[in-house]
């Protein structure tokens, strides 16, 4: 969320986002609301729109010992989802 509250015009001449969305954290790192909060200014500030979406299972990682972001665990995504990798352009 950095980027949006700090630079918020950092991604105005960017034309693809290439991002993995991590849904595993450590306490107090990420909230739902922060991960809302990127999408919004992504999206309906700078217009990016998802081409390709590929789920990460990750790897024997530390992740796996994080938690979901809270609020994630009702929206149906898998429990075993440690990230996705999400391919974003901003039409023309």
């Amino acid at each position: 969320m950095h980027v949006a509250s700090h630079a918020p015009q950092l991604l105005r001449s960017v034309a693809q986002l290439n991002i993995e969305v991590h849904l595993k954290v450590a306490e107090g790192v990420t909230t739902q609301q922060d991960v809302a909060a990127w999408m919004r200014h992504v999206w309906d500030e700078h217009g990016f729109r998802s081409f390709r979406t590929v789920i990460n299972s990750g790897w024997n990682s530390p992740l796996f010992q994080l938690r979901h972001i809270p609020g994630l665990e009702k929206s149906g995504l898998p429990p075993d989802v440690c990230c996705y990798n999400v391919q974003m352009l901003k039409p023309v």
